[in-house]
């Protein structure tokens, strides 16, 4: 009985340990960071993919797909989702992530970026280009 206790331990740890890519506090870090120009250029990369999938189209970017595309390189994006969640992976693991959302993408909204920094902290809106809105 101790041997298995020890054993989930010790692969706990390692899996927890092991996660691939920055924690969500330094994603979190790098997304408060950007300018509001960088931003807005940045929400205009996402529509850009939004439209360009289409519709109903979805585009899934990040290790066990394809590569993320290069103008999200530089901020140190893990994964993008396009079309069904519109949202970059900041970092983190499991359930700890930070990630960007990108409202009105498809038009029908506030246009903003949401920072959800991970686990048991506030969303922030990091940027819109109106009044400021309500964090669903």
């Amino acid at each position: 009985m101790r041997a298995r206790a020890m054993f989930a331990v010790v692969l706990t740890c390692g899996i927890v340990g092991c996660c691939p890519g920055p924690s969500s506090e330094d994603g979190a870090r790098r997304a408060r960071a950007m300018s509001p120009e960088a931003l807005e250029q940045l929400y205009a990369q996402m529509r850009a993919i939004r439209v360009s999938i289409g519709e109903f189209g979805v585009g899934r970017f990040g290790p066990a797909e394809d590569p993320v595309p290069a103008e999200f390189q530089g901020i140190g994006a893990v994964f993008v989702d396009v079309g069904d969640l519109d949202r970059i992976g900041m970092g983190g693991c499991f359930d700890d992530k930070a990630a960007l959302i990108f409202l009105g993408l498809d038009g029908q909204d506030t246009r903003a970026i949401i920072l959800v920094p991970g686990e048991w902290q506030r969303n922030e809106v990091l940027w819109s280009d109106s009044p400021p809105v309500r964090v669903r």
